[in-house]
């Protein structure tokens, strides 16, 4: 009695220990998942250990990240997803006003004033600042060259 239980419980190990090491190994995996990825054209690093598959890399929307884990996931032979994909940021929103301001900056700057202050709200430049009376004129026509709806001339001339 007990030979046969040994040797059920022997073949049960045996079967099971077989089942096991039939499944995909790591690279058999990497390979898999890279295939799959490469389907969708996201551009994914892959890394595999026993079965638990990483994801790296940078992609442009969650969308784009929630899709390479929901790809790898029934994939034979992976255990778990980890997934260390970034999202790039979108870029920032650059304003009409931001670009005039800038632009006013930069060219006050070239001017050799670039201790007056600007600020912009509709397309209106707003100056602000210190500077001599005789700069004051050259100062307004640097910023009318930008082409805003006015020049407000808040410039205190010393």
């Amino acid at each position: 009695m007990k030979i046969k239980v040994l040797s059920g419980l022997s073949a049960l190990f045996l079967s099971a220990l077989l089942f096991v090491s039939c499944g995909p190994n790591d690279e058999k995996i990497k390979q898999m998942v890279s295939d799959e990825l490469t389907e969708t054209s996201l551009p994914i690093d892959v890394s595999v250990h026993n079965g638990n598959v990483s994801l790296s890399g940078t992609v442009e929307t969650d969308e784009q990240k929630a899709k390479a884990e929901e790809v790898v996931k029934p994939i034979q032979g992976v255990k778990t997803v980890i997934n260390n994909i970034t999202v790039t940021p979108p870029p920032p929103v650059v304003t009409p006003d931001d670009a005039l301001k800038n632009f006013a900056d930069e060219l006050l700057a070239e001017a050799g004033f670039s201790t007056v202050t600007t600020s912009v709200a509709d397309s209106v430049i707003t100056l602000t600042g210190d500077v001599k009376k005789a700069d004051v004129k050259k100062i307004v026509q640097v910023a009318n060259n930008t082409s805003p709806k006015k020049v407000v001339n808040n410039l205190k001339a010393k």
